[in-house]
Order: structure tokens, then sequence, then C-alpha cells
């Protein structure tokens, strides 16, 4: 039986690989017949990791402020001959019917009232997280995490010689890999999910 340990920059490798004859007591013994040969190693890597910013809103946002969101740019006017800009926030219970538009008001400086805030909206809001860099309007969050990705790789073979010409051989072989999943768009803690792929018996 053999073991191993390779330590390589940021990850570390070992295993151990063991082999010989097939020897049951009492039932078989498959000594110059029937041979066996196993191997399991394991690839283990951390790293931190910095995924790309997402947005997330601002304190001023939380509070209903949203007076940085509006652009100088003019769109229009609206029947009463007021500014249209774009990111301007209307109050719908102000509808009124003007020249045959329906006509409503913009929250006064782009600001909607807490009072007005849905209780639902409100605890879906507790649960984002505040940004890691308020000065930003957009791309304003990073969330680091440490990586913890696991590869492992059991193969056996088997050996049986029919003779002294003809041998027959059967191998598996299965790759293990667990890794991290970044949650997108959430600024969660990522998940776990492990990736299997095989390589089926033969003779």
């Amino acid at each position: 039986m053999d073991t191993c340990c390779v330590r390589r920059r940021g990850g570390t490798i070992y295993g151990f690989t063991v082999g010989g004859p097939v020897w049951i007591p009492k039932v078989y013994n498959g000594r110059n017949k029937t041979f066996f040969f196993f191997n399991w190693e394991q690839y283990r890597l951390t790293q931190n990791v910095l995924p790309a910013a997402i947005s997330v809103p601002t304190d001023a946002y939380r509070q209903g402020n949203f007076t940085a969101a509006l652009l100088s740019t003019r769109l229009g006017t609206d029947p009463l001959g007021r500014a249209i800009t774009p990111n301007m926030i209307y109050d719908p219970t102000t509808r009124q019917t003007v020249a045959g538009q329906v006509v409503t008001n913009p929250f006064p400086n782009n600001t909607v009232p807490p009072t007005r805030f849905d209780n639902v909206a409100k605890k879906v809001q507790a649960l984002i997280p505040n940004p890691t860099n308020p000065a930003l309007l957009v791309n304003n969050y990073q969330q680091t995490y440490l990586s913890h990705r696991t590869t492992e790789v059991p193969s056996i073979k088997i050996d049986q010689s029919l003779g002294s010409k003809d041998k027959l051989s059967a191998f598996w072989n299965q790759y293990r890999n667990h890794l991290p999943v970044l949650r997108r768009r959430t600024g969660l803690a990522p998940t776990h999910r492990r990736r299997h792929r095989h390589v089926y018996p033969r003779a």
C-alpha cells in the first residue's frame, strides 16, 4: 500500500493505492490468477474569491429617496406643461384627466414616503445586504468569500488470468467534483453542488 501527499500553490493533493492478488480466506485464492488494484486521490483547493459587483439599494433608496436617480435629460412635458425626466417617480393616487389624457403627479423630490411602503416589500428589503461601496448607485456591492473546492477520483481495476495467453481486465473510475456556486444577483453566500463523471467498466 502506498500513500502520498503533495502540496501545490493554493491546494493539496493526496491519496493512496493498494493492490495484489484477490484472496478471501476459505472462499477464494486468486494467487497468480486474480488481481486487483485500487487507487484513491483527492485534491483540495481553498482560495479567496471576489466576484463581479452587483447593485443593491443605497441607504437613501431604502428610505424612499430616489433624488439621486433623476437624470437631467428632458424627455418632454406632460399635458400640464411640467417637465418629464428619466427615472421620475409618479404617485398613482394622483391620477387625473387633462385634455383627455391621464396625468399623475410626481412625488416631491422624487421621494416616496416610507408610510407608503408595502409591508411585504419592507421585509424583502431587509434581506438585501447593504452596499459595500455606498458612494455608488450601481455595482455597489461585492461579497468576498472563501471557495473550497474538493475533487475526488476513486478507481479500481480487476485482472483475471484465463491461461498462459489470455487475460481479462475490468476498470472503473469516478470523478467527483464538489465546488461552490455563486447565487448571482442575490448578494448571498454561494451554495455548493457535486458533479460526477463516470468511466464505466470495460473488459
